[in-house]
């Protein structure tokens, strides 16, 4: 499902170059699930973006699903994570306007799917929050929010969740019923999870440590 071959990303600062990523590979089989961790500023969150086709390497390949996205230009990346990407972050990212029953249907309405309201009601229900349709964002907690996040990332049914330290803001007791949620629906596709949390990695199939911008071993 996903293949990382030689990935290097710099970043310039001031007049030095710094090495974030340094020749990065590995592959996740299809419906599998990779654990990503390490110290701050090791680079996870650049290999997420990366995988996301958020940013993109210097040099090497990023293949998801038999496509190359190191390859794609935007227009072409939009449209891909439109139908093979979701993603789930640490600060939710909900659209503060929009209800949560809004905030699921999105993607799908954006895609023009036909019966997009009723689709994000029985996803909500997936994740146990069909009792917070019309509530906003700001209106839930943060552990109800994130739940929200992970249905709204999972409707379009994605070839690989992307997922940023999900857990991150959440107490004990949220984090553990999010988590618990992010897992059940991950079942059916990949999953990349960026985590300092190693009982939440040890949930995974797969960890991976990255330290310093490079691969090492567990």
């Amino acid at each position: 499902m996903i293949q990382v071959q030689n990935i290097q990303k710099n970043f310039k600062q001031a007049f030095r170059t710094i090495e974030v990523l340094k020749n990065i590979s590995f592959k996740v089989d299809s419906v599998k699930s990779l654990a990503i961790v390490g110290p701050s500023g090791s680079g996870k969150t650049t290999l997420l973006s990366l995988l996301a086709g958020l940013e993109k390497p210097d040099s090497g390949n990023i293949q998801i699903a038999d496509h190359n996205i190191t390859k794609m230009n935007e227009e072409e990346l939009v449209t891909f994570r439109a139908r093979h990407i979701g993603i789930v972050f640490q600060q939710y990212h909900l659209m503060p306007h929009l209800t949560a029953l809004e905030n699921v249907s999105l993607p799908l309405e954006i895609a023009r799917k036909k019966d997009y309201l009723q689709k994000a009601k029985e996803q909500l229900a997936k994740v146990g929050m069909d009792h917070r349709f019309n509530h906003l964002p700001s209106q839930m907690s943060g552990g109800e929010c994130q739940r929200v996040a992970i249905a709204r990332a999972s409707i379009t049914h994605p070839s690989v969740l992307l997922a940023d330290e999900p857990s991150g803001n959440l107490d004990a007791l949220s984090g553990q019923k999010a988590m618990d949620t992010l897992f059940a629906l991950a079942k059916e596709t990949t999953l990349i999870l960026v985590t300092h949390n190693m009982d939440l990695a040890n949930r995974c199939d797969e960890k991976m440590q990255i330290s310093n911008g490079c691969i090492q071993p567990f």
